[in-house]
C-alpha cells in the first residue's frame, strides 16, 4: 500500500502527495485523473509533507532519509539535500516571505530554512514621519505576482508588541518618543500558501518639538 500523506496543490494544476510507503512522490492530473509516481533517490526515506516554492518546484521532507526533497513539476527530476548529521527528522515546511523553503526539524526542535535561488517574496516597509502625533503605515511589495487572501499586523515598540496596535496604521503617541518603532505583516496567500510574516527594519521616533 502506497499510504499516501501529505498533498498539496502545485503551480502546474496538478494535485502532489507523498506515498509514505512506497518511497515515492506522486502526481495526480484532475482532469484526466491519471497519477504518475517518481520514485526516489534516497531508500527508505519516509516522505512526508509537500508543498510549492517559490521556484515553481514541489518541495517535500523526508522524515527518515534526514534530507529535503525538490521535485521538478515539468521534468520530474528530483534533488534531495541531507540535513543536520542525523536524527532531525524534518516534518513541517513551508514557503517564507524571503524567498527560502523554512521546515521543522522533529528530532532536534529546531526550525529552519533552506534556500530556493530566489529573493524576498514581500517586502515591508514603513511609509510616515516617525514623530509623536504623527501616523506611519504598514506597506508592503508583493513580489510573487500571487493574490493575498488576507493580511494581519502587529506594531512593536523597542522590539515588543504594542498592546492593541494591530492595524495598518499606527499613531505615535508620547510612550513612542525616542523609542524604535516597527510592524510585522503575516499574509495568507491563495492556494493555501500560508507565511510565518515579514517584518519591517525598525524607525527611531523623535520626540515632540518644544519652542
Amino acid at each position: 500500500k502506497a499510504e499516501p500523506w501529505g498533498i498539496s496543490a502545485g503551480p502546474d494544476g496538478n494535485i502532489w502527495f507523498t506515498e509514505n510507503n512506497v518511497n515515492k512522490i506522486g502526481r495526480l492530473n484532475p482532469r484526466s485523473g491519471v497519477v504518475t509516481e517518481y520514485a526516489l533517490p534516497i531508500a527508505n526515506s519516509d516522505p512526508f509533507l509537500i508543498t510549492p516554492g517559490p521556484d515553481g518546484k514541489m518541495w517535500f521532507t523526508q522524515r527518515a532519509g534526514d534530507a529535503i526533497g525538490r521535485i521538478d513539476v515539468k521534468t520530474g527530476e528530483i534533488s534531495e539535500l541531507k540535513v543536520g548529521t542525523g536524527d532531525v527528522h524534518p516534518s513541517g515546511i513551508a514557503a517564507g516571505v524571503d524567498g527560502n523553503m523554512w521546515f521543522m526539524e522533529h528530532g532536534t526542535s529546531h526550525v529552519a530554512k533552506i534556500g530556493t535561488g530566489k529573493g524576498p517574496l514581500v517586502t515591508t516597509s514603513i511609509t510616515g514621519s516617525p514623530r509623536v502625533g504623527a501616523t506611519l503605515t504598514c506597506a508592503d511589495v508583493n513580489y510573487t505576482k500571487g493574490t493575498i487572501l488576507s493580511r494581519q499586523y502587529l506594531w512593536l515598540r523597542n522590539g515588543k508588541a504594542i498592546t492593541g496596535a494591530q492595524g495598518r496604521t499606527y499613531r505615535l503617541g508620547a510612550r513612542d518618543a525616542g523609542a524604535n518603532v516597527a510592524c510585522r505583516q503575516s499574509f495568507l496567500f491563495e492556494a493555501g500558501l500560508v507565511t510565518m510574516g515579514t517584518r519591517s527594519a525598525d524607525v527611531h521616533v523623535k520626540g515632540l518639538t518644544r519652542r
